[in-house]
């Protein structure tokens, strides 16, 4: 698998290296640590400090115009490097190759080259916080990432600090299709720590006129679970129940704990609810294939979920065959 680890300086490059960190990923994968400096750092001859992540360095303060541009992109791109000589150090060890990468220009534009470049699988980006205004308008560069990529993306998210020695939970969720497929797929693929938990969930979508309201194997289990399925649920309750034990079944017999949820309501929203009330390390949907403005328009469940979602979230893409 080839992973595309896209460091920036901020709070959220922690994030993204402590769960890379917890990840194992299959034999034979590649980390590649990409680190853009920003064009428009170059171009920012006025500011007294460097806008830029990276330890102060010295910066051209005399010259002509031309000879200040040249010494800015030197001292910037030696900035650049340190910077990844850092975040190397800090992967030291993990036991998988890592191959760091700097470039200039505009960080979205060139993420997106370098995954077309190497054939990436999973590119792994942070998220900065946005008002409701630029959420909505999907501004930021991992929403771009999102978007356009023609790979699965992960989106890390700061979140509250994990409890010593809690179980590295992952909220997988599926609808039957084959992008939800993929997306259990990829997860397996994946090796999270010794006794992680997988929540499977499945939303059934509620007319007009219903109520939301769940089942899920905390409460019951095996037949008596199915039964109360079909019972409130109906024929649907009985299809759903079945797509979650091929699920559980697909992942066999790991050192996991898996659990199944269904839950009567709108998708994203019920993903989202889950996500806050079960507050796991991960949320895992698959895409439904929308790119660009077709997405923005329209909406997707993926991107709704990782949007407002409150903790890191994988949006599985099938590539195109």
């Amino acid at each position: 698998m080839k992973i595309l680890l896209a460091v920036d300086g901020s709070i959220d490059m922690q994030a993204t290296i402590a769960l890379l960190r917890m990840m194992r990923f299959p034999s034979g994968s590649v980390v590649y640590l990409l680190h853009v400096v920003h064009l428009e750092e170059e171009r920012a001859m006025e500011e007294p400090e460097p806008p830029s992540p990276h330890p102060a360095a010295d910066l051209p303060e005399k010259g002509s115009p031309s000879e200040k541009e040249s010494l800015w992109q030197q001292a910037l791109q030696q900035q650049g490097k340190a910077f990844l000589a850092h975040v190397m150090r800090e992967l030291k060890r993990l036991n998988i190759e890592t191959r760091p990468v700097l470039r200039v220009g505009i960080p979205g534009a060139e993420i997106l080259r370098m995954i077309d470049e190497c054939q990436i699988d999973l590119v792994m980006v942070g998220t900065r916080k946005h008002s409701k205004l630029e959420r909505f308008w999907l501004g930021s560069v991992s929403e771009w990432i999102l978007n356009e990529a023609g790979c699965s993306v992960l989106l890390v998210r700061s979140k509250r600090r994990r409890r010593r020695g809690a179980p590295f939970h992952v909220l997988l969720a599926v609808d039957g299709s084959p992008d939800a497929w993929a997306a259990v797929e990829f997860t397996k693929s994946l090796v999270f720590p010794q006794r992680s938990r997988v929540t499977i969930l499945h939303v059934i979508k509620k007319w007009l006129h219903q109520t939301s309201h769940g089942l899920s194997t905390w409460d019951v289990a095996g037949e008596e679970f199915s039964r109360q399925a079909e019972r409130a649920f109906g024929l649907r309750g009985k299809h759903a129940h079945e797509l979650l034990n091929r699920t559980l079944h697909a992942f066999g017999d790991g050192e996991q704990t898996v659990e199944m949820s269904l839950i009567l309501g709108h998708e994203a929203e019920e993903i989202v609810k889950a996500a806050k009330l079960l507050l796991p390390d991960l949320v895992v949907v698959g895409s439904k294939g929308l790119t660009g403005l077709r997405r923005i328009l329209l909406g997707s469940v993926s991107s709704r979920v990782a949007r407002h979602a409150p903790c890191s979230v994988l949006v599985v893409r099938r590539r195109a065959s």
